[in-house]
């Protein structure tokens, strides 16, 4: 997919690339909890430990949409996209809890939201991260 260099440097950019990688991460997130909801009906996952894995499935897709929208709009403003992309997987995430029978909005909600953007922070970190040279 070829990215448009219409609207770089700008700030509807910004906002599209981040809403590209929230979009992207949570795509990956619901079908990773599809695959554990899978387990948890087969026995394999005991019920209990669905909340920690939403938590660290939210994390990991967080810092993956995190990097492909830094990486659509280029290392100049890593960290705000990473946090900008954070924040609209934490809405949409939001919302489609919302339609579940057990809603998001009891105490996971907290914990996902401070995994998410602190996902989000470490991919817009870890992006604009330079390899040390050695001088001899």
């Amino acid at each position: 997919m070829r990215k448009s260099r219409e609207y770089e440097g700008t700030k509807l950019g910004l906002v599209s690339h981040a809403l590209v990688g929230a979009g992207i991460a949570f795509a990956f997130s619901l079908l990773i909890l599809f695959a554990a909801a899978g387990l948890v009906a087969h026995g394999t996952l005991p019920p209990g430990l669905m909340n920690g894995v939403t938590v660290l499935v939210a994390a990991i897709a967080s810092l993956l949409g995190g990097f492909v929208a830094i990486r659509r709009n280029g290392k100049g403003k890593a960290m705000i996209v990473g946090l900008a992309q954070a924040g609209m997987f934490y809405v949409f995430t939001l919302v489609g809890g919302a339609f579940a029978p057990g809603s998001l909005f009891g105490p996971i909600s907290l914990f996902l939201f401070i995994a998410i953007l602190a996902s989000g922070a470490v991919a817009g970190i870890l992006s604009v991260r330079q390899k040390s040279r050695r001088k001899f």
